[in-house]
């Protein structure tokens, strides 16, 4: 039970911080233009 909320965690961890590269991307992209 533990292990699964640990492993929850970060995979919740891990989205938001892919998300977060994509947006930060996304945002020199457009200023380029």
């Amino acid at each position: 039970m533990l292990l699964l909320l640990e492993v929850r965690h970060t995979f919740i961890q891990l989205k938001f911080h892919l998300s977060f590269n994509i947006l930060i991307l996304y945002t020199c992209k457009t200023k380029n233009k």
